[in-house]
């Protein structure tokens, strides 16, 4: 299998990451990697972004691709915050983030009233698939994590919905290294209805980027190459 020469996630320390974004850039450059994103966190995380902070990462991760050659990208890792898929970020934020990925780090913000894990579950599931119907995220980050974080997992009809719901709206759902999943039927699915997939090291120093080895056998399992969920291939950057 050809190894992957892109890194759509990555953290810097402008919310939870160690390193600077040209440093994450210049590991990017050193792995040989052809394009890397930094998508800090949301602001609803803590030490996320702020619109001030993001112009600011936006202003580095530029100055950091004139002195490289790689692509890199200034996107946001979103938070997922209401019940009908709202993200934590302004309106700006969208607007020039390069990429947007949008993913449940804190599920009572979306059901402050869950009488139950299965309540809390569906409350997920349901705004995970609203957020792609809004047309708002690029890609779903980590899908299946924070639900097994609550050890219970999608069935396979909610695990159709949503891949069926990424088809049909052209939104990624990634496989990410930090959280790999312990059921892949969310993405036999997606490659069953043709749902874009991609792939994230969710580094958060500059050398895990472009650390792909655990998910290289995920994507064998499932029948997929590195070229199959490259996001440039895939239309979305």
């Amino acid at each position: 299998m050809r190894r992957f020469s892109y890194d759509l996630h990555t953290h810097s320390v402008y919310s939870d990451g160690t390193g600077t974004p040209m440093e994450n850039v210049m590991a990017a450059e050193e792995k040989g990697l052809e394009l890397v994103a930094i998508t800090d966190h949301g602001p609803a995380s803590p030490e996320g972004l702020t619109e001030g902070s993001f112009r600011r990462l936006l202003a580095e991760v530029r100055e950091a691709e004139r002195m490289c050659s790689v692509r890199a990208l200034a996107g946001v890792e979103a938070n997922i915050v209401s019940p009908d898929g709202g993200l934590d970020v302004t309106p700006a934020m969208l607007e020039e983030a390069d990429v947007v990925l949008a993913g449940v780090h804190h599920p009572h913000l979306i059901a402050p009233g869950a009488a139950s894990v299965e309540e809390l579950k569906a409350a997920v599931v349901r705004a995970t698939i609203e957020c792609m119907e809004s047309g708002e995220a690029d890609v779903i980050a980590h899908p299946v994590w924070i639900l097994e974080e609550l050890r219970c997992h999608v069935t396979v009809e909610e695990a159709r919905e949503i891949a069926e719901t990424a088809a049909d709206t052209g939104t990624a759902l990634e496989l990410n290294v930090r959280h790999l999943p312990r059921d892949f039927t969310l993405y036999q699915i997606a490659v069953q209805v043709g749902a874009p997939i991609t792939v994230g090291s969710d580094a958060h120093s500059p050398w895990e980027v472009g650390e792909f080895k655990p998910v290289s056998k995920v994507l064998r399992r499932v029948g997929l190459t590195p070229e199959d969920v490259d996001p440039r291939a895939l239309g979305l950057i």
